[in-house]
């Protein structure tokens, strides 16, 4: 936005002046670094005003955001559960305790 805003500023302050200008470096470096700073100072609303929002907005319209597919997981989940044997399933706390017994010297 500083690109577009700088053109503006230097034209007004330019004729804005009723008197010509004496043309040395030491103005001229004044001159320049005040327009910098004017032309900062006019892009930093002016993008928050303009071209955040388009940003939002092109976001959505070229990358739409996915939808998330919660049946895929649910299928992945039954399947798993169908899959698992009976072999799976935990012991039973006797066979536990005796397996621990059996360990232990």
């Amino acid at each position: 936005m500083v690109y577009m805003n700088h053109a503006i500023v230097l034209f007004w302050l330019m004729n804005d002046s009723r008197q010509g200008h004496y043309i040395n470096s030491l103005n001229q470096w004044f001159m320049s670094i005040g327009i910098i700073v004017i032309s900062f100072l006019f892009a930093i609303p002016m993008t928050l005003m303009w071209e955040a929002p388009f940003m939002n907005i092109e976001k959505y319209i070229l990358f739409p955001p996915k939808k998330k597919n919660t049946n895929r997981d649910e299928n992945v989940m039954i399947k798993e559960y169908k899959s698992n044997d009976s072999n799976h399933l935990p012991a039973d706390e006797d066979t536990i305790d005796s397996k621990k017994k059996a360990l232990i010297p």
